[in-house]
């Protein structure tokens, strides 16, 4: 008997790429719940449940028992729960993917990096049903906790970092990597020097795999795929695998927040975590910055660089 997995999703980005690394699984009978609204052409003989999660459509999934169910579209707890209520409780795992703005960032102070242990933002019953990003962690939390609360419930929560990866459909790694390739000057947030954290899609695609063998124990790991690096050797790295020129030149946040100015990936810097934790847990190797920035330049060479949905003019504010 072949396995059943649900992937909630499963049309972009992380979610898309696991269904492309699952399909040619002989062992598993995939099936994508989703509004098939986000790329409906995709996966046209994969076994498709239409539904919004947000109403009585999530109880199409009581029509099966599940062996694993792939969570990658719940930002609501009163949602979740109401997932949970049409699972079957011999589900082997419940995979949530979570995100690491679930720490309460107002209590770190940068003396040690965080663990899973870490304190966790609060979510009041207002902010659980806004709709807004500006509650975005705060919402997560609250999802968190309603997977913990489930007793029966064999549940992993995975909380990435900033993902990237060549699907992002953001553009917000993108954005450097076009700008350094095509262009020859670049506006750098402060002086470069602000620590960031990724995760590379790629990678955590290998981390949900080793949850759906059961290689990964019930609870919740921190999914940041790299150590910190500096924005200015994040940089430096596209740079070298673009073989560009651009010059790099160094603008304090405040200033570009007053010229209305956001750039991409500037902002929860200097925060350190924790990821021993899953690397023990899997015992995978993680693709390093360089290989994951070489590869994606592969892709978008072969893509001839389309343009980018986010536009800064660096020479106007240079000048």
């Amino acid at each position: 008997m072949k396995e059943k997995v649900l992937i909630l999703g499963g049309t972009e980005f992380v979610g898309k790429l696991l269904v492309e690394t699952l399909i040619s699984d002989q062992s598993k009978e995939l099936y994508l719940f989703n509004r098939g609204k986000t790329n409906p052409h995709l996966f046209p003989n994969i076994n498709k449940i239409i539904g919004d999660r947000e109403t009585d459509d999530i109880q199409k999934i009581q029509a099966h028992k599940w062996d694993y169910i792939i969570d990658f579209s719940s930002y609501y707890p009163a949602s979740l729960q109401r997932t949970l209520d049409h699972v079957n409780r011999d589900l082997k795992k419940y995979i949530y993917i979570s995100t690491i703005s679930v720490y309460d960032f107002n209590k770190y102070d940068r003396a040690s990096s965080i663990k899973e242990d870490f304190p966790i933002v609060d979510c009041s019953p207002e902010e659980a049903i806004d709709q807004t990003m500006k509650t975005y962690g705060k919402k997560k939390a609250a999802c968190e906790a309603v997977l913990k609360e489930s007793s029966w419930l064999n549940s992993v929560i995975l909380r990435p970092s900033i993902i990237f990866g060549i699907d992002d459909p953001t553009d917000r790694f993108y954005y450097w990597l076009r700008k350094i390739k095509k262009e020859t000057k670049a506006i750098v947030p402060n002086d470069g020097t602000d620590q960031i954290s990724l995760t590379y899609a790629n990678d955590l695609v290998a981390i949900i795999l080793k949850g759906i063998s059961g290689d990964i124990q019930n609870g919740a790991y921190n999914c940041i795929t790299h150590d910190s690096i500096s924005f200015n050797e994040l940089l430096e790295t596209i740079k070298k695998s673009t073989d560009s020129n651009c010059e790099f030149y160094h603008k304090d946040n405040e200033e570009l927040r007053a010229q209305e100015v956001f750039l991409p990936l500037n902002f929860i810097s200097n925060l350190y975590y924790n990821n021993d934790k899953i690397k023990e847990a899997t015992n995978l190797s993680f693709t390093t910055y360089e290989n994951a920035i070489t590869a994606m330049v592969d892709h978008f060479e072969k893509e001839e660089w389309k343009k980018c949905m986010i536009e800064i003019d660096d020479e106007k504010l240079i000048s």
